[in-house]
C-alpha cells in the first residue's frame, strides 16, 4: 500500500503545483482561501481511508481511456 499512497501523494502534489501555476500565470492578484475551507480541504485530504478509493478510481480512469499498465505487488 506505502507505493500507492506515495503515487497517489505526488500526484495531490503535481495537481497542486499545476493550479497554482495557472493561477499566479493569470498575472492577477491571488485570492486566499477562506480558513474553513482550508480546514475542510486538509482534514480530507490527510484521512488515511482516502487511498484505497483514489486508487480504485485511478484505476478505472486508467481502463475507461485503454491506458496499458501493470501493477507490481
Amino acid at each position: 500500500m506505502e507505493g500507492k499512497r506515495a503515487l497517489i501523494d505526488m500526484l495531490d502534489l503535481e495537481r497542486s503545483c499545476a493550479m497554482a501555476l495557472r493561477a499566479l500565470a493569470t498575472g492577477q492578484p491571488l485570492q486566499q482561501i477562506g480558513a474553513d475551507a482550508t480546514t475542510l480541504s486538509k482534514a480530507i485530504l490527510t484521512q488515511p481511508d482516502r487511498y484505497p478509493f483514489q486508487w480504485d478510481a485511478m484505476i478505472r480512469h486508467l481502463d475507461r481511456a485503454g491506458v496499458k499498465y501493470g501493477l507490481a505487488e
